[in-house]
């Protein structure tokens, strides 16, 4: 029987209704899961034929929860806190994954037990016209030296990712809150200072489908934004590349008018970090500022309740909690 001394890899599936591509991606399993790993399979309580998928591969699947959840981060943290292997590998219910890149992946991490993660490289793929069509490589180029930042900008992903379970004691779960899951997974590795390793291997075919939450863009910005605030990585934050829903929630404003007024002196700053201009843009920076801080509080002065406030008793208070 096996025990979390001896279960070597925790394979770990968040999916909902996804039995078309679950049925792929388990065969795929089948090449490289060993009796010494186990199979975790998380799902968000599916409508289609995922359970029956699952009872037909019961021989490889170890644990099978389905019930509601608020998402895949969700659904993630609820495998990961059973998973009793020495490494966690996520895998995605409709990617594909190289069995014998796999075995080096794992053969790696075993070798090296000074480290936390190692992060492979794989392929893009797309789906036009019914088609997949090579989109490009997920790795890092020879010329950029492999640091924790590198790997998060050029070769991040989920797919690639390895993490020994350890680390995860060190890191905690997933932000629930997050879309991107491996992004959140990789920015607390960096934030902890866990030893990561990029592997210049082709370990997985990641494929954009219409269903993908790479689509789901405003949400993606949210996370890379405050993603970029907890890296400190603010020439990022300064840049015009977010949609302004995503600043505005990372601003937390609910009146749009206002977050925009201040976003524009975020970009205002922003473009002084990033420029080689001096004094005339920083001052010009500090003009803008004045004069959002001035329409705010003009705003308030007009918007402010007539007839000044009431200050309450200590007795009135009590009535009123009553």
């Amino acid at each position: 029987m096996r025990t979390q001394e001896n279960v070597r890899v925790s394979y770990l599936i968040t999916t909902r209704n996804r039995g078309k591509f679950l049925q792929e991606t388990l065969a795929n399993v089948r090449k490289f899961i060993t009796f010494e790993d186990e199979l975790i399979i998380i799902d968000g309580l599916s409508t289609d034929d995922t359970r029956e998928i699952v009872e037909r591969n019961r021989d490889i699947v170890t644990t099978f929860l389905s019930e509601k959840d608020f998402g895949e981060a969700h659904a993630f943290n609820k495998g990961l806190f059973r998973a009793r292997g020495r490494y966690i590998k996520p895998i995605t219910d409709d990617d594909y994954y190289y069995p014998e890149a796999m075995q080096k992946l794992i053969q790696e991490m075993e070798g090296n037990p000074e480290l936390d993660a190692i992060q492979c490289g794989g392929e893009n793929w797309k789906l036009e016209n019914g088609q997949l069509v090579f989109s490009g490589a997920r790795c890092i180029p020879p010329q950029i030296s492999a640091t924790p930042e590198a790997i998060f900008d050029f070769a991040f992903s989920g797919q690639g990712l390895i993490i020994r379970r350890s680390a995860f004691e060190r890191i905690g779960g997933v932000n629930s809150s997050c879309v991107s899951v491996d992004g959140d997974v990789m920015v607390k590795l960096i934030e902890c200072n866990c030893k990561i390793r990029y592997l210049d291997l082709r370990l997985f075919k990641w494929t954009w489908y219409p269903h993908s939450g790479t689509n789901r863009k405003s949400e993606l910005d949210s996370d890379f934004l405050k993603f970029n605030v907890h890296l400190k990585r603010w020439d990022r934050i300064f840049s015009f590349s977010y949609e302004p829903e995503a600043l505005f929630a990372l601003m937390d404003y609910k009146d749009k008018a206002g977050g925009l007024n201040q976003m524009y002196g975020i970009w205002a700053v922003g473009f002084i970090a990033r420029s080689k201009f001096g004094f005339t843009l920083w001052l010009l920076a500090k003009l803008i500022r004045a004069a959002v801080r001035a329409k705010i509080r003009i705003g308030h002065l007009l918007t402010w309740p007539r007839g000044g406030t009431e200050l309450r008793s200590e007795h009135q208070w009590s009535e009123t909690l009553r």
